[in-house]
This record gives C-alpha cells, sequence and structure tokens, in this order.
C-alpha cells in the first residue's frame, strides 16, 4: 500500500491510461474513476492507491483509522468496469456493486463512508 495524497494517485492513473493497451490489465478508466472520487465528498479522505484500487482513510496517515468502501478497476480493455466493495474486518470484501459509470460508483462509495 502506498500513502500517497490525491496528486500523486491522479498521476499514476494517468500513467495508467497513457500505457494501455488493448485487451490488457489496466483499461485505460483509472483517471475518470479518480477525477470523479476528487470532486466529491470522498476528498476530504487521505486516499491510499492498492491493487488497483483507491481505499480512504480518516486521516493524514495508512494507519489512521480506513474507510469500509472501496473503488477499484475490473476488466480489461476499453470494456473495463468499476467495482465498488465493502471490506468488513474479519468478514472480507463483499462485492457491492459492478458498473462502467465512475460517477455511479464513486455515489456508492461516498453513500458507504459516511
Amino acid at each position: 500500500m502506498d500513502d500517497v495524497g490525491w496528486d500523486e494517485i491522479l498521476q499514476r492513473a494517468r500513467r495508467y491510461d497513457a500505457t494501455a493497451e488493448p485487451g490488457r490489465w489496466p483499461p485505460p478508466i483509472c483517471v475518470a474513476l479518480v477525477s470523479a472520487a476528487f470532486g466529491s465528498a470522498l476528498r476530504r479522505f487521505l486516499p491510499i492507491w492498492s491493487m488497483s484500487a483507491i481505499w480512504f482513510h480518516d486521516g493524514t496517515g495508512p494507519g489512521d483509522p480506513r474507510k469500509p468502501a472501496a473503488i477499484g478497476i475490473a476488466g480489461t480493455g476499453q470494456d473495463g468496469e468499476y467495482v465498488v466493495w465493502w471490506d468488513e474486518p474479519g468478514r472480507g470484501p463483499v462485492v457491492q456493486l459492478l458498473t462502467t459509470d465512475p460517477e455511479e460508483a464513486v455515489a456508492l462509495a461516498v453513500l458507504l463512508n459516511q
């Protein structure tokens, strides 16, 4: 897990999208996800990029409490999707939504992370 802020995550997303190849991982949909999350109420959290997903922390470091919902990237090529999951301690992550719409994924993560 990397302790980085929104600017660094956006730069990584741009690199992923710029090097995306048809049918290969990751699909070129990372910038849309990071931009949608940054433009939402999720902006108040510290974002952590891990395993092609954004996790959200309450404070200033990854040791601070992690919010239960995360948003990640699923699939390959132009048909990639965003996955929102709920990660309850001791139970593991449960997929809540698969969508091609980053705004829809972010809206659900905002609700789940209140």
